[in-house]
Parts: structure tokens; C-alpha cells; sequence
């Protein structure tokens, strides 16, 4: 799996026994957070790297993201 949007690329790294692990990379290609299930929250969540810095445009690319990933999984789509 691997999205694209206008300031952020969403690339699938690894995956676990049903769940993946995901990359979100600025247009550098450098990684700025992992989005990955959560467990306890019972859904994909994004733990950001220090320093990390975004406005309201990134965050709105993360929230719609993990929106439609948190979808197809309880859709059984992935």
C-alpha cells in the first residue's frame, strides 16, 4: 500500500500477523511518523517523531488517512 498526497506519501514498511505498519514520509522522503494499530484503542493510530513539525493541511492528509485505513479494517478490507 502506497498513497500519495499533495504534502505527505503514506508507504506500507512492514506488517504484523493482521495489521500493517506505515510510513509517513514528507515529499524528501524523510519519515516524520509510523501509523500502526493500536491495541488497547482498538484501531490504526500515529505516533510522530520529535521534532516533527506540521500545519493544519498535513494534519488534515493524516486525519482523512487514517480515517479510510480504520475503515477497511473494520470493513475487513485489508
Amino acid at each position: 500500500m502506497a498513497k500519495t498526497d499533495k504534502y505527505l506519501n503514506f508507504i506500507e514498511v512492514g506488517n504484523k500477523t493482521k495489521t500493517k505498519i506505515i510510513s509517513v514520509q514528507n515529499n524528501s522522503s524523510i519519515e516524520l511518523a509510523i501509523i500502526k494499530w493500536n491495541a488497547p484503542w482498538r484501531k490504526y493510530c500515529i505516533f510522530f517523531n520529535s521534532q516533527t513539525i506540521f500545519d493544519s493541511k498535513c494534519l488534515e492528509e493524516i486525519t482523512a488517512f487514517l480515517n479510510q485505513i480504520n475503515k477497511e479494517h473494520k470493513d475487513g478490507k485489508e
